[in-house]
């Protein structure tokens, strides 16, 4: 994120932006979720 505060105005009027959504709960807890399974994902198929 703050990589990015320099530069936000152009994905500010995007509407899948993560910037956008990252005030949002319900949105941040499916990003989670998401992240969990494809993690759960890698590390039974990888093997890591």
């Amino acid at each position: 994120e703050q990589a990015l505060a320099a530069d936000e105005a152009f994905l500010q009027d995007s509407p899948y932006s993560a910037l956008r959504y990252r005030n949002v709960p319900w949105v941040n807890a499916l990003r989670l979720s998401w992240d969990n399974l494809n993690y759960g994902w890698q590390r039974w198929v990888l093997g890591y």
